[in-house]
Formats: C-alpha cells, sequence, structure tokens
C-alpha cells in the first residue's frame, strides 16, 4: 500500500548526484575548457570521448601550464583531482601529471612557451607543442566556467527544483488528507456535515497550473567561449532548466494517473480531481518538453546548419529526446475531451502506447549524464507497477470464477428503440455495491484483450432479481412486451406492491444502464443485437470498486442535479433510500425530501429509465422529479412519449433547459433543515449547481455540496 510513498521519498532524498566542479575547481576547469578549442597533435579521434580526452597529452601538459599560471595552490590540488577523474574511473589511463610537468618549465621554459590568445572563430591550425593562454582569454573562459556552472547548480538544486515542485503539490495532497479528517470529525460529532471542499480546493490548486519554473538569474555576455551570441547563451540555459523540469514532472504524471493510488485513498478525492490534476500537469510538462527540443534545435542549426543537426540525429540519446518530445505531444493531443468523449477506447490505447515510448526513449535519453536523472523515471515504473498489481488483484477476486471458466456471463439487454443496453453482473466475490461506485468493464472475448471503460453502477439486487423496481415497472414491462418493443428475457423482476425486493438472500447482482455511443459501446450494442432477440449472455469481467458514497442521507433534504446518463449516479442512492432492505447494513437516514432535476435530449431514453429504475421514485409522495428534454418535444414513435397521468403529481415534464441556479435556490428556500445537493453532469450544469450552493450558503442555510466527475 506504501509502495508509491516509499518511492516518492526515497526519490526526493536520493535525486540528485552531483558531479559538477566547486568553485575551488572551476580554475583548472576554465584552463580545460578554454584549451578543447585548440587541437594538438596528439589529439585523438577515436570512438570513444574519454580516451581521445585522456591521450591527448599536449592538451593535459597544457593546462597544468595554465593552471600553475592562474590557480591558487589550492585550487590547483582539487582541480588537477576533479580533471584526472575520469580517465582515471572510466578509461583507466594514466594522464601526465601535474608535478612531472612543472618540473619541466623552469621559469625562463615558461617564458619560452607561446601564448594563444582568444578567438570567436576557432583554429583549424594543428599545435605540435604546449601552450599558454592569455589572461584575457583565461578571463573569458573562466566567467564562462563560472556562469556556467551557477546556472547548471541551479537547475539541479534540490532547493530550487525538487522541494519546490513537490513540495508544492505535498502542500496540496496534505490539505487534502487534512480535509478528509477534519470531515471524519464532523461526521462523529454532528449529525450533518457541511460537505466536501473537494471541487473548491481543486480550482484553487488549479489557478496555479503546476506552472512554478523556479525562476533563476540568467547572465549573458560577450566573449562567452561557448557560446559567442548572447542569444544562445540565453537559449541554452531556458532549454536546460525546460527539460530538467519536464522530467522533474513525470513522475507527478504518474502518480496522478492511476486509479489505484496512496493519495487517492488518503486524502478521499475522486479520481477526476486526480485527473484534472494529471492534465494540468501533462499540460505544463509538454510545453517543458518543447521549449527544451525547439532550444536545441536551434542551437544545433545556429552552430553548424542543417549538417549540424543532422549529426545529432545519429546520436541515440539526441534521437530519443525528440521521440520522447513528439510521444508527450501526441499524449496531449489524442487527450482532448472531444476524443475522450467519442474515442475513448482509442484515446485509452494511443495513451498507454505513447506514454511506454515516453518512459522508454526517456530512459535512453538521459543515459549520458551516467544515472543523474534516473530517480525520476523509476518511481514512474514503480506506481505503474502498483497500480496494474492492484488493477490485477481487483480483477481477480471479482472474477475468479470467470478466469477459472466457473462462471462465464453476463446477462446483457439492448432496448433498440430507446437505445439504452443493461448490463447485469454477478461477481465472484459478494459484497454489498455502495452509492457512488463505478466500475471498468472488460470484455476480452468480444472486443479486444485490453479494451475496458467506466461505467457507473446504475443498481444491485440479490437473490433471483434482476432489479429493484416498482409495481409500474411490471406494467410497463408488459405493455412494452406486448408492443413487441422489449425480449421476454428482461422480465426478471419479481416485486410485491410496494416496490421492494422478492428476497434479501442469494448472490449479489450489479447493474449498468448504459447509453451506447462509438467505440466499446457500439461494439457492445452490435454484438447483442447479433442474436437479434435484444439479449444474450455475455463473457465480460468486472474491475473496482472504485469511487466514494457522498454523505447525503445525513442531510434533511437532498437535491440531485444530473444530466443525460449521469443519472446512473443517483439512481444507486435512489434504491438505498426506497429500498433499505436490499442494503446491507442498514444506515439511518435523516432525508425527509427529494427532489431530482434531470436533463436529457431524449424522451424515450427519460421514459424507459421512469419507467424502470425511477419507478418507485415516481408514485412516492417523498420525491420530486423534474425532467428537462432539451431534444424534440415529440418523439419518432408516439408509444415513447411519457404518460404523466399515471403519477400522482410527483412528475413534472419540461421540454426546455433548467435553470438550475433557481431551481435550487427555490427548493433550498422551501425546504426545512439541512440540504445536500449533488451533481452528476455536463460542466456547465455542475457549475451553476455549485454558483447556487455557495450563493445559499453565504445566505445562512446549512448546505453540503457533492460532486461526481461527468467524463474521464
Amino acid at each position: 500500500m506504501w509502495t508509491q510513498l516509499l518511492c516518492i521519498l526515497l526519490f526526493v532524498a536520493n535525486s540528485f548526484q552531483w558531479d559538477h566542479p566547486t568553485k575551488q575547481q572551476e580554475c583548472v576547469s576554465s584552463c580545460q575548457s578554454a584549451l578543447d578549442y585548440v587541437t594538438f597533435g596528439t589529439t585523438n579521434n577515436t570512438d570513444d570521448y574519454y580516451t581521445g580526452y585522456c591521450l591527448d597529452t599536449l592538451k593535459w601538459q597544457s593546462t597544468w601550464l595554465c593552471a600553475k599560471m592562474y590557480c591558487t595552490p589550492y585550487e590547483i590540488k582539487t582541480g588537477v583531482e576533479y580533471a584526472a577523474k575520469p580517465c582515471r574511473t572510466e578509461v583507466h589511463i594514466d594522464i601526465p601529471s601535474y608535478d612531472s610537468v612543472i618540473a619541466n618549465y623552469s621559469g625562463e621554459a615558461m617564458k619560452a612557451v607561446p601564448i594563444i590568445d582568444y578567438s570567436p572563430e576557432p583554429s583549424e591550425d594543428i599545435l605540435n607543442n604546449t601552450v599558454l593562454i592569455s589572461p584575457t582569454y583565461y578571463g573569458y573562459a573562466y566567467r564562462t566556467i563560472d556562469e556556467y556552472e551557477y546556472v547548471e547548480k541551479a537547475h539541479h538544486d534540490y532547493r530550487h527544483v525538487t522541494w519546490a515542485m513537490y513540495g508544492f503539490w505535498g502542500i496540496v495532497l496534505v490539505t487534502g488528507m487534512l480535509n478528509r479528517l477534519f470531515a471524519l470529525i464532523v461526521q462523529w460529532t454532528s449529525r450533518n456535515t457541511h460537505g466536501n471542499t473537494e471541487a473548491a480546493s481543486e480550482r484553487q490548486v488549479l489557478s496555479s497550473k503546476s506552472s512554478f519554473s523556479g525562476i533563476r538569474r540568467y547572465s549573458s555576455f560577450d566573449n562567452n567561449i561557448y557560446w559567442t551570441v548572447q542569444s544562445q547563451q540565453i537559449w541554452s540555459y531556458v532549454t536546460d532548466r525546460a527539460g530538467i523540469l519536464a522530467v522533474a514532472n513525470l513522475p507527478l504524471l504518474w502518480v496522478f494517473a492511476g486509479r489505484n493510488d496512496v493519495f487517492l485513498w488518503l486524502t478521499g478525492w475522486n479520481f477526476g480531481t486526480f485527473n484534472m490534476f494529471h492534465r494540468w500537469i501533462a499540460r505544463v510538462a509538454t510545453v517543458e518538453a518543447i521549449v527544451h527540443s525547439i532550444g536545441y534545435t536551434y542551437i544545433y542549426l545556429y552552430d553548424g546548419g542543417r549538417a549540424s543537426l543532422a549529426e545529432g540525429y545519429k546520436e541515440k540519446f539526441f534521437y530519443c529526446g525528440v521521440i520522447a518530445t513528439i510521444s508527450m505531444s501526441f499524449l496531449l493531443l489524442f487527450s482532448m475531451y472531444p476524443i475522450r468523449q467519442k474515442a475513448y477506447e482509442l484515446f485509452l490505447t494511443l495513451h498507454v502506447i505513447f506514454a511506454l515510448m515516453t518512459l522508454v526513449t526517456m530512459f535512453y535519453h538521459i543515459e549520458i549524464w551516467e544515472g543523474e536523472f534516473e530517480p525520476f523515471l523509476w518511481p514512474c515504473v514503480a506506481v505503474w507497477c502498483f497500480d496494474h498489481f492492484v488493477r490485477m488483484m481487483r480483477l481477480l477476486v471479482l472474477n475468479y470464477k470467470t478466469l477459472f471458466l466457473r462462471h462465464t456471463k453476463v446477462h446483457a439487454v439492448y432496448n433498440q428503440d430507446h437505445d439504452i443496453i443493461r448490463l447485469t453482473f454477478t461477481p465472484s466475490y459478494h459484497r454489498q455495491p455502495k452509492p457512488g461506485a463505478h466500475y471498468y468493464l472488460h470484455f476480452p472475448f468480444i472486443l479486444r484483450a485490453l479494451g475496458n471503460s467506466p461505467f457507473t453502477m446504475s443498481g444491485w439486487s440479490r437473490g433471483g432479481q434482476h432489479s429493484p423496481s416498482a409495481s409500474v415497472f411490471n406494467q410497463s414491462l408488459s405493455r412494452d412486451q406486448e408492443k413487441g418493443n422489449l425480449p421476454t428475457a428482461e422480465v426478471e423482476v419479481n416485486s410485491d406492491s410496494n416496490g421492494s425486493l422478492e428476497s434479501k438472500d442469494g448472490p449479489v447482482k450489479i447493474h449498468f444502464v448504459i447509453r451506447p455511443y462509438k467505440g466499446l459501446t457500439a461494439h457492445l450494442r452490435n454484438h447483442i443485437m447479433k442474436t437479434g432477440s435484444g439479449s444474450r449472455e455475455i463473457t465480460a469481467m468486472i474491475e473496482g470498486p472504485y469511487g466514494e458514497t457522498h454523505p447525503v442521507f445525513q442531510y434533511n433534504n437532498i437535491i440531485f442535479v444530473t444530466g443525460g446518463s449521469g443519472v446512473s449516479a443517483v439512481l444507486p442512492y435512489m434504491q438505498q433510500y426506497l429500498h433499505p432492505e436490499t442494503y446491507q447494513p442498514s444506515v439511518s437516514m435523516a432525508t425527509k425530501r427529494i427532489r431530482i432535476v434531470w436533463t436529457a435530449r431524449e424522451q424515450a431514453f427519460v421514459r424507459d429509465v421512469i419507467d424502470r429504475e425511477l419507478a418507485a421514485a415516481s408514485l412516492n409522495p417523498t420525491v420530486k422529479l423534474d425532467l428537462f428534454v432539451t431534444g424534440p418535444s415529440v418523439p419518432p414513435v408516439k408509444d415513447e412519449m411519457l404518460d404523466l397521468d399515471r403519477f400522482p403529481g410527483h412528475v413534472d415534464l419540461h421540454y426546455s433547459r433548467p435553470d438550475v441556479q433557481a431551481i435550487v435556490r427555490q427548493e433550498v428556500n422551501e425546504s426545512v433543515g439541512s440540504v445536500a445537493i449533488l451533481v452528476c453532469g455536463p460542466a456547465r450544469l455542475a457549475d451553476d449547481a455549485r454558483r447556487a450552493a455557495v450563493d445559499m450558503t453565504g445566505a445562512g442555510y446549512e448546505i453540503g455540496y457533492f460532486e461526481e466527475q461527468f467524463g474521464w
């Protein structure tokens, strides 16, 4: 359970292995860097960088002479050790020692050594003797090294990157945990709560959008020996900074992406909130990666044109970095809401592919830094493994009979006239479902091995019943069957005149009401229709439950505001309210009145759910239903029209969009006692309900606001 938390703590503690020169070592490093632009007769152009570097005897002799001229004894001691370390540890080559070189250069010999000066354009001459660099050249080199190391240290300093990036999100998560603890204390000490503050907290967090970049001072100057043009200097600094921040964001991306997350459990926030954090961090990280790639493209093109860029693409770290940036860009592109909404399975498949491509290519991109940045990537692997391990455990527990071919069928019914799919799962492990739960449904033998989508549970039953209902349900079913609109396979419900279940014994069944669109649901609909009867037994698996039950029944009044198929989130609460005998253990309720505000495009869909899942609610005097049909006022088939004469004044039908704010204000004003507002629908619907809740809270009413995310 604590795998993710442990990985993050270890990551923060060990994320940086600094191996750059100290201030005292910069003197010798400046000599080295200045002489890197000189070609000696001993320079070896080998494939291995360190081998050629360490065998360049004349360059080492010139470096030690430069150090003797410009460095203090302590700087020489520390600088020589630092300079010789790669040759000793990487390729095991002994370079000329400082003392042996200096011993051959007395005062007169030093005066005879040629002195070279700085030139913006490196000389192509090959020198067969040692040289010294002029004081001016050394000054340029030292300032270059000093500024470069300052920037590099600022880039890597954990106080400005790690603690700021992870400290910010740590504060967010701790705030969520404290809020959850406070809510639990209130629930123990008070009958009513004031709801959660998750939606408001989420928006406060997102106002920052994870945009912290740790702004630092960048200094550019003329005669920089690395970059002769000041624009190149700034591009280099900004580019490196953006790349480091992009990599630093990756663990956060993975932490907020998983379904099974320790921090989800500790904060009590829903997956939608973490998913919102995930998307904003992804946007920031992708922009940083793009800036990093554009910056180095500019630097390569400026240095040597297209030929220089072509040489860069021959290096594995270079083209892997390009692939990682492209993968992140495609991740962002294919995660846009229209694609997620209309082609969820395509989005999911591409998301997994490009995420793996990003992670794998990033390992190759950073390998030239010899493990310095790997602590950013291994937490991603650990979080991914933890999440998928828990997923597999959930699948195994709920579907072990299916996996071992002992119970493989799920009852599926498709009503073509109303365009509704109803699924009934019998999990292998019998546990009381709770309102607010959603599950991931897997259809491995119908669609694809990894295809799955999230669906909100619409209800549950026990024993031989198909779903809880009222007598109106049976009357509606009989009428539909006489007209040939429904297959007889769907009539599996037994209920008494009060709408309660006939038996509470037997296995638990979980029900789903699904509106087929494109992708998986369309494939499922077509698979069911192949039988010709609109009903069949299919092989499927269920993963969950996810989500949280909101304490709405601790309030005296409840307002459910829902849109379209978001009504599925309301149905389990209504079942618990109207059929408490189906819920074990029983829950005490303070609720005396419920109002449901439901907007949908198709009247046939509304009629179907009213006749079935909401049948008992439509007859209960403590429940009022306001139905808003935004599509055609007259359905194509007259028999699909909602017959209001069957209901004793508890159902109102409107052919318009609801004024949610006005309805909420009216209901709160007319209510006696506390009011809970639960919303599941499009963002605009939720915004209106939230705004009304805030206004009424400010007016002194006791309001609890709860929100189920609509969409993924």
